[in-house]
């Protein structure tokens, strides 16, 4: 004797219970921010992103002062080279604060601060990345902004600052992801102090 069993599936729709356990889940809103605390949020934040410009206006006023015509006359294409390829890495600090804002924050072992660590180790080796290949494509971007146009001594003088820039790149895009992380933490203070 042969015996055939037959199986069939049925998919029943949510139960009353199901639902009830969902609905009795409660999520308690934030309150909205007040004006005053967008104030002291957004204060300091301006002053975080303007240190990058400030910066380079240190730098150009050194040059000015401290170094020749040729010199001065190589930033405008140099600091447009090495700005263009910060804005590249760019990726980097904006994907952290939007990982780090959207995780609980308390604790060492929270999960922001395991994105914070893989984040800061991630940014060290797309900023070496980057400053190999801005060193080794340095002579070709150069040529190719300027349309190959500048004198011998601009462009060597324009190429050396590129170069120098370059190894410092790995270190901006470091400083750029910590402070993307301590404005993903809702900390305005820390990246002031470094």
């Amino acid at each position: 004797t042969t015996t055939t069993t037959t199986t069939t599936t049925t998919t029943t729709p949510p139960t009353e219970t199901s639902s009830s356990a969902i609905a009795s889940i409660s999520v308690t809103p934030s309150p909205p921010p007040t004006t005053s605390s967008i104030i002291k949020f957004a204060l300091p934040a301006i002053g975080v992103w303007l240190c990058g410009p400030i910066l380079s206006l240190i730098d150009t006023s050194a040059v000015g002062v401290f170094c020749g015509t040729y010199q001065q006359a190589a930033l405008s294409p140099a600091v447009a080279i090495t700005d263009y390829s910060s804005l590249l890495l760019a990726f980097m600090p904006t994907s952290t604060t939007n990982l780090i804002a959207s995780q609980p924050t308390s604790g060492r072992n929270s999960p922001a601060s395991k994105i914070m660590l893989k984040a800061l180790s991630a940014s060290i080796g797309v900023g070496l990345a980057a400053a190999v290949l801005l060193s080794l494509l340095s002579g070709p971007l150069l040529r190719l902004l300027t349309g190959g146009t500048l004198p011998p001594p601009v462009s060597s003088a324009a190429l050396q600052y590129v170069r120098i820039r370059a190894l410092g790149l790995p270190f901006a895009t470091f400083l750029a992801t910590a402070q993307a992380a301590c404005l993903g933490m809702k900390d305005i203070r820390t990246p002031l102090y470094v």
